[in-house]
């Protein structure tokens, strides 16, 4: 979702994903980029579970992994002329905020790509993500701080909001549902503003996410699962999740709106001053023309009688 940007025309309105890239690189390095990711992890991944002798120390790796501090950094080649790709985080671990959601998908795409798939079944959709990652591009609201635990979400999602409102280069990434309530939230309360959504979903229509059940013989949950999916109530849950999360949501500021009606300020100030003038142009007429209009008064009895005599002769007739 997008605003409309603060532009002279009214020509500029992006509708895809590849018109928010702020450049295009040669395939040649594009097909770099995903080979030398696929290097490295190789690599790391051989060097890391090499003492690993079973899953149980893999899953210990793991955990320590997600302990580590992480080191926040400004950004140096962020561009104002390149698209803010602004999204939420996707959730919080022990209170600290994870990556924001698009740029976790494409880390988890590239991921996946590299991992599952060589280099002869690269598309060029795939080589295309890549240039997602140009570091011109700024992915994290204003004020983000993977290391602040005090920082919630109502605050990322209020700095989401103010980026958007200044109808500059803010692009707001997040599901389908979450960009139509969001459409509507500030749709009602900011009507002045026209806020509008793309056409075209990211990676559509590859399908990236699925469940997964293992054990299903065991327990009957993974069953009992299946029917609330099946069922609808799963779908359900979300939009009233969805419902609730905007219910009780607060602008960060309100536009006011005037009345119809309503006449304050220069509009009032207009109506004023015409008023003046055509009462002045009325008074200098009447006073220019006094004599005339003296007479036309006087001859108005003449004159109907003259009226009803002719219509009477009509009748008659």
């Amino acid at each position: 979702m997008i605003s409309e940007l603060n532009a002279p025309l009214d020509g500029l309105r992006p509708e895809s994903f590849d018109d928010f890239l702020c450049g295009t690189m040669p395939k040649a390095d594009e097909y770099k980029i995903l080979d030398r990711s696929k290097h490295y992890r190789d690599r790391d991944t051989k060097n890391l579970l090499a003492p690993a002798k079973d899953s149980q120390m893999s899953n210990m790796i793991g955990l320590q992994f997600q302990n580590l501090s992480r080191r926040e950094y400004t950004n140096p080649f962020a561009s104002v002329r390149c698209f803010h790709l602004l999204s939420l985080p996707t959730g919080y671990v022990s209170g600290y905020a994870n990556f924001p959601a698009f740029l976790e998908h494409m880390f988890t795409s590239i991921a996946y790509r590299v991992t599952h798939l060589g280099p002869s079944q690269w598309t060029a959709r795939d080589l295309r993500i890549t240039n997602f990652l140009d570091p011109r591009h700024t992915y994290h609201p204003i004020g983000f701080q993977y290391n602040n635990k005090t920082q919630t979400l109502l605050q990322l999602q209020s700095s989401v909001e103010r980026e958007l409102l200044k109808c500059g280069k803010s692009v707001y990434i997040s599901d389908s549902d979450v960009i139509r309530a969001e459409l509507n939230f500030l749709g009602k309360y900011f009507p002045s503003k026209r806020f509008y959504t793309g056409k075209q979903n990211f990676e559509s229509p590859l399908v990236t996410f699925t469940w997964r059940m293992t054990v299903d013989c065991v327990s009957k949950v993974p069953k009992h699962f299946k029917s609330v999916v099946e069922s609808g109530l799963y779908r359900r849950l979300e939009m009233e999740e969805l419902h609730q999360r905007y219910l009780h949501r607060k602008p960060v500021n309100v536009e006011e709106v005037d009345g119809a009606i309503r006449l304050r300020g220069a509009i009032l100030t207009l109506f004023i001053q015409c008023g003046g003038v055509i009462l002045l142009a009325v008074f200098v007429l009447v006073l220019e023309n006094r004599l005339l209009i003296v007479v036309i008064i006087l001859n108005i009895p003449k004159c109907s009688r003259c009226l009803m005599l002719k219509c009477l002769r009509a009748v008659g007739a």
